[in-house]
């Protein structure tokens, strides 16, 4: 999905970060999680969906908290420490040819970063992916009390983007937030992979040659 193009060029380039700058495999936490649980297999099923927790990404449930959710709902029989470990192991790679495509437009573009995630893995992210360095400015969930696709995330990277609505474009793997985004004027593109992305920024004409996304 690509949203309609604008007559007003565009300036600035609003990226999410899971499923578009990373690749991740969320299953890995909730299969190593539940494996510590009274009924492994149901909470497997349960705790589908808990990296994304609006409370936790919002930065209003802390990981102690969550981690005394666990025990009292599925007898997680693991201390904090542990299960902060846990929490903590990587589950996140560079998403192929991406990091070409994000140099390649930092030397042109303002790229913005609008990421829904929890405070804690955020630190892992920022220590392993050098990918985040294109981004002259990072906004993240955690840090602004609310969360794609609330209208008040875009208009936070809106202004960190420095330009109006039609002079930016929003790259999500989500077609809701793109069409969140939409709403508000901001065109964009539901990735899918760096060679849908590079095809539909020349739609744009911007050209993000072979090259570039190696």
């Amino acid at each position: 999905m690509t949203t309609p193009h604008s007559p007003l060029e565009i300036r600035a380039f609003i990226f999410d970060l899971f499923g578009v700058v990373l690749s991740f495999d969320e299953n890995s936490v909730y299969t190593r999680l539940a494996a510590q649980c009274h009924e492994p297999a149901t909470a497997l099923q349960a705790l589908q969906g808990l990296v994304s927790t609006p409370a936790l990404i919002t930065g209003k449930l802390s990981l102690q908290q969550l981690h005394q959710q666990l025990v009292a709902k599925h007898g997680f029989s693991l201390g904090f420490a542990q299960f902060e470990v846990l929490w903590l192991t990587p589950y996140t790679a560079a998403m192929p040819g991406i990091a070409g495509i994000l140099r390649a437009l930092s030397s042109r573009y303002r790229l913005v970063l609008l990421s829904n995630v929890d405070c804690y893995y955020l630190e892992v992210v920022r220590r392993q992916h050098p990918e985040l360095s294109y981004f002259a400015d990072q906004l993240v969930s955690c840090e602004l009390g609310y969360a794609k696709p609330d209208d008040a995330a875009f208009f936070a990277a809106l202004r960190a983007a420095e330009f109006p609505p039609e002079a930016c474009y929003f790259v999500d793997d989500k077609v809701e937030n793109i069409e969140a985004a939409a709403r508000l004027g901001i065109r964009g593109h539901a990735f899918s992979s760096a060679a849908s992305l590079s095809a539909a920024l020349l739609l744009e004409g911007i050209a993000v040659g072979e090259s570039d996304r190696h």
